[in-house]
């Protein structure tokens, strides 16, 4: 079983590609959400964007209170468009503490989704995709013989800033989202594509909650580009969505 959580479909490409590469079959933590969650598998497969160079919380805390199969190969695979952080390192101390381990973690480049807080007019990498076809083979060829690498899999000094409580209270500030009413349809598409439930549409208009993971799904799949962030708009020509990845893909569970 391959479980994911993604919001611009950079995660849910990789988890489809190494499903079919694997004979697994990829499902989406939503999912599965629920107290007592018991998954027996004996390959399990953990695939997410880092976000403030860790975990997402949706997929931090699914980790966290689901039982896995102790014995199970577990394996860990992180996209970002910069730095891992700890995001891996700390996915295996999670699964330490339940006496289970993480066999093996990798990396994988993508398109930086976060870029549009700060920029406009952006050239994303999208040389990564293709790059992303090649090493979604190779990992996958690991996976498949069990391949083990977890003691290589270290503490980051650079990944730890984003835990000092003040940093990053600030970060989420600074790509904290907001509807513009003036822009906005009502459309829904933002409600249903939420991985969170943090945003609901009803007669008074679309409120956005205090729930939010930062995954950035509103603001890049918005086909108004009616969501802000800090504040900002964002220009249609500046979003940026896995294009092997439809928006149906995307609804919520």
């Amino acid at each position: 079983m391959i479980l994911y959580f993604s919001g611009t479909g950079n995660s849910l490409s990789v988890a489809k590609k190494t499903a079919v590469l694997t004979g697994d079959t990829a499902i989406h933590i939503s999912d599965l959400m629920g107290d007592g969650t018991k998954i027996y598998d004996e390959r399990i497969g953990i695939i997410f964007p880092v976000f403030f160079f860790d975990m997402p919380d949706p997929m931090r805390v699914f980790v966290e209170y689901t039982r896995f199969n102790p014995s199970a190969y577990i394996y860990g695979i992180a996209t970002c468009g910069g730095s891992e952080g700890n995001a891996i390192y700390n996915l295996k101390n999670i699964l330490l503490h339940k006496n289970c381990r993480l066999s093996y973690g990798n990396v994988l480049k993508m398109p930086c989704s976060s870029t549009i807080a700060s920029r406009r007019n952006i050239k994303y990498k999208l040389n990564y995709l293709e790059e992303q076809e090649k090493r979604v083979q190779d990992i996958s060829q690991d996976i498949l013989q069990k391949r083990k690498n977890s003691d290589s899999i270290t503490y980051k000094i650079k990944g730890s800033i984003f835990n000092i409580g003040f940093i990053n209270k600030k970060a989420k500030k600074y790509f904290a989202v907001s509807v513009d009413t003036n822009i906005c349809v009502e459309c829904g598409i933002c409600e249903q594509i939420c991985p969170n439930n943090n945003i609901v549409l009803d007669e008074a208009g679309v409120h956005i909650g205090a729930d939010c993971s930062y995954c950035m799904a509103c603001v890049h799949w918005c086909p108004h580009a009616a969501i802000k962030i800090h504040g900002k708009h964002v220009q249609i020509k500046d979003q940026y969505h896995h294009p092997d990845i439809g928006l149906l893909e995307m609804y919520r569970r």
